[in-house]
């Protein structure tokens, strides 16, 4: 089973307990609360009126039985607050009695796998990094909804399937990339903005590791976890090789011939990071908590999981100088240009059958005005899903308006790998660190399991 969520839930568990927030979700959320009455009175949808108007149905039918919808979600902390803020709001502004019942189960993915084989999902649910790949078939098309033009081109093409179905609603895009005290890389001379390759970027942590006399670990790994440990070769991979055209990773998603060469370099490139003592002393050993602390307190310049783990190592340090840039390419592999890794996170569809549909709609109808986007946005930290809204995250943390140009790509196990392939990764991956298999035995582990788990897909 993937172990992305329990990492997040591990690393906000940590943020907490280093930073002493105690409520955690309540205390993060700093932007103001969407003024009431944000629900239109009219409720219309221009592109697709099957919702009708006067809040009347697809039938012509008004709004005027109670209807309760069911809605999951993978939120957690800060963002799980602004999002039930949201809901809240909702519940108490919409006048065609509709009351949204939101729930986070802990074991999600296994609880959505068993509603899927029953055909029995909740009316409104998140993709998780899974809209196309695994959702899809049981997806409404939410294409003809009034706000899917202005969905954010970065985000666009990975809830939308070939055919052209919109999945999802996203509320806000998860832009990962490698995150830094800004601080360290001064008293080095390192300029951020310069290491666009992965050279330069090596380049970077041998100046650190020398200058340093081991003071200063360049890069920090947590590695007790395979999950962290697999998460930095899916997103090498993600920039490298998917959204690298000369790899050729498209053959992925049909079950062609493919090249594992390419995966096999990132995991060396990984492995080379080890072997020249780029990364902290036991790095198989340490934990999120000991990553946290390293950022926090500049015995680190560099880690690799994302901005809402800066978010809580302010928490532990309020002075703390934080920034964050793309992965670098790996122009040995053919990649050209520095790219973020774009992840669902916070993105809802709606079951195809539900029977709460009409209503549904209105629900992220709500959800997807521009205040409501802002004010998850802002408490979240996440950049919006939805274009031409204005947020407060650079005033945050300048960085945020710095890359707004640069490309993101998806999720490399997501995009290309069938269900199931990211615990192997971050296997292979460790193994590969700790020297008991080399990087092409690795990548072979990948393409053994992709073989098997694509012919289960077929």
């Amino acid at each position: 089973m993937r172990k992305k969520r329990a990492i997040t839930s591990m690393l906000l568990a940590a943020v907490l307990l280093l930073g002493g927030c105690g409520n955690g979700a309540q205390q993060t959320a700093e932007g103001s609360e969407p003024e009431s009455g944000a629900v239109s009175e009219e409720g219309t949808v221009e592109e697709n009126d099957s919702a009708g108007k006067d809040g009347q149905n697809a039938d012509g039918k008004n709004f005027s039985e109670a209807a309760t919808v069911t809605f999951f979600s993978t939120e957690t902390d800060a963002a799980l607050a602004a999002l039930t803020t949201l809901i809240d709001n909702f519940n108490a502004e919409n006048e065609y009695n509709i009351t949204v019942e939101i729930s986070t189960p802990s074991d999600y993915e296994t609880l959505m796998k068993t509603r899927m084989a029953s055909n029995n999902l909740p009316d409104i649910f998140g993709t998780h990094g899974w809209a196309v790949r695994r959702y899809d078939e049981y997806l409404y098309d939410l294409s003809g909804e009034s706000w899917a033009g202005s969905v954010d081109d970065g985000i666009r093409n990975i809830i939308t399937d070939e055919s052209g179905k919109l999945c999802a609603l996203p509320l806000g895009q998860a832009i990962e990339g490698i995150q830094f005290n800004k601080d360290v890389l001064d008293t080095y001379g390192i300029n951020p903005l310069e290491l666009d390759t992965w050279d330069k970027f090596v380049a970077a942590l041998e100046k650190i590791r020398d200058e340093s006399n081991g003071e200063v670990a360049p890069m920090f790994l947590a590695g007790s976890e395979v999950g962290i440990t697999g998460f930095f070769t899916n997103s090498l991979c993600a920039v490298n090789v998917g959204g690298n055209e000369a790899a050729g990773a498209n053959a992925l998603l049909h079950g062609e011939e493919f090249d594992w060469k390419y995966v096999a370099q990132v995991m060396q490139a990984y492995k080379d990071l080890a072997d020249n003592e780029l990364f902290n002393d036991g790095y198989m050993t340490a934990q999120v908590p000991d990553m946290i602390e390293a950022i926090a307190t500049g015995k680190c310049a560099f880690i690799f999981l994302g901005t809402q783990v800066m978010e809580g190592a302010s928490a532990a340090n309020p002075d703390l100088n934080w920034g964050f840039m793309p992965y670098p390419a790996m122009s040995d592999l053919g990649a050209t240009e520095p790219a973020f890794v774009n992840g669902e996170q916070g993105t809802y569809g709606i079951w195809k059958d539900s029977p709460n549909l009409e209503v549904a709609r209105k629900v992220l109808e709500y959800l997807a005005q521009p205040e409501n986007i802002a004010y998850y946005c802002n408490n979240s930290g996440k950049p919006a899903g939805i274009d031409g809204v204005e947020l407060e995250l650079a005033e945050k943390n300048e960085y945020y308006g710095i890359f707004t140009d640069v490309k993101a790509v998806g999720q490399f196990d997501r995009t290309y790998l069938p269900n199931g392939l990211f615990d192997v990764m971050g296997d292979a991956q460790a193994k590969v660190l700790m020297g008991s298999i080399d990087a092409e035995e690795g990548a072979k582990m990948m393409q053994e399991e992709y073989d098997r788990l694509f012919g289960k897909a077929e």
